[in-house]
């Protein structure tokens, strides 16, 4: 940091004494770092460290999404300080939403997220596509609903998208490449 060209003067110092020495660690990409941390907290835990007293430093919030992900796979409570949990941001929920509707078209709240995000869409007609929707065979009553409002040209590629996603969930893709778009 000392050698940047521009930033701000940063000395860094601990008011502890300890004999052990910064490690070195070398990973292949961020997934196995983020392995690697949570196995040193729970290490860590096993020998009387609680979760609340242990702490990851980011330069970044954006670095920690990775291990992010990490924890709330494995079920680890962790509080982060400084920006929004990578989960809890729309982008991310929006997708997540997507993807469980595409798995199961009669959830309403899903469904209610992701047709709001098509331009024109406000909460009136995104209940009146989920009332059609609500059919015995949902993902066809979507791609056979007219483009509504002001969704006409990108209608077509969201209700395609919708169609490939379920299909994909369903494990049944192989079947989806010989019908017609």
């Amino acid at each position: 940091m000392g050698l940047a060209a521009e930033g701000f003067t940063k000395n860094l110092w601990s008011e502890r004494a300890s004999s052990e020495l910064p490690l070195l660690v070398t990973v292949s990409d961020e997934a196995e770092q983020a392995r690697y941390v949570v196995e040193r907290v729970l290490e860590n835990r096993e020998v009387g460290s609680a979760l609340k007293d242990q702490a990851v430093l980011f330069r970044a919030t954006h670095h920690s999404a990775a291990l992010e992900v990490e924890l709330t796979l494995r079920g680890i409570p962790f509080v982060k300080f400084g920006g929004l949990k990578f989960l809890d941001s729309a982008h991310v929920k929006d997708v997540l939403a997507c993807l469980r509707w595409a798995e199961n078209p009669r959830d309403r709240v899903a469904g209610f997220r992701v047709v709001q995000l098509l331009p024109g869409f406000g909460p009136v007609r995104a209940g009146s596509v989920l009332e059609h929707v609500g059919a015995s065979d949902p993902v066809s009553a979507l791609i056979s609903l007219p483009p509504p409002g002001g969704a006409g040209t990108e209608w077509p590629a969201f209700a395609n998208l919708m169609r490939l996603l379920a299909l994909r969930l369903s494990g049944s893709l192989r079947t989806a490449k010989s019908a017609p778009r």
